[in-house]
């Protein structure tokens, strides 16, 4: 089909699994779900999860891994036995484990910035299941389609994102603008995890 199915994949920082990490300073409680994906062989089994789910549901799709440069990323493991194109590793230099949700948004602008623009593109978490079609998504004219939460910290739920074909560039500046956006709750002492 005519879908690309992206998911983030990276290393959690140091210490991150001790329950506690450090950023600017202060010692900051570390999410369950961090502790959980800290296991490298959790993760590339919840993603080829992901990944078969997504062939189950639509037959030769693309399939990508967003990462940085030191995560291993074993196609072995994640490819689902289900016949289509290869798994796509798309890395990416001068990212931050320390700032997971920052490191996402940039390694998600920045495989935007280098797509031709003819595949829809749809962004999830790496512990979500495809369980149904999505071409019915891209029927309607939008440039970034996205869920909502009532949360004035994290008002944009990333777990699940739609980039339709041809609007791939203005994917890219809306992934800039919730990177900058991002960037200034930091100033308000707010964790960038």
């Amino acid at each position: 089909s005519g879908i690309a199915f992206v998911v983030w994949s990276s290393t959690p920082a140091q210490g991150v699994d001790s329950g506690k990490y450090k950023t600017k300073g202060k010692k900051v409680e570390v999410p369950e779900w961090t502790k959980f994906d800290s296991e490298e062989s959790n993760m590339q089994n919840m993603i080829r999860l992901n990944f078969e789910s997504a062939r189950l549901t639509h037959p030769r799709c693309r399939l990508v891994v967003l990462t940085d440069t030191d995560t291993h990323c074993d196609r072995d493991i994640i490819a689902p036995d289900l016949p289509g194109p290869p798994v796509e590793i798309f890395r990416v230099s001068g990212l931050d484990n320390h700032e997971e949700m920052i490191s996402r948004m940039k390694a998600r602008s920045k495989f935007l910035s280098e797509e031709r623009g003819d595949t829809d593109i749809v962004m999830l978490d790496t512990d979500m299941l495809v369980t149904a079609s999505m071409t019915s998504v891209f029927h309607g004219d939008f440039d970034v389609a996205a869920t909502w939460r009532h949360d004035v910290e994290m008002p944009i739920n990333g777990g699940i994102l739609f980039v339709p074909r041809g609007s791939v560039t203005k994917g890219k500046f809306f992934f800039e603008e919730m990177l900058a956006m991002t960037k200034s709750m930091s100033d308000s002492n707010k964790v960038r995890r």
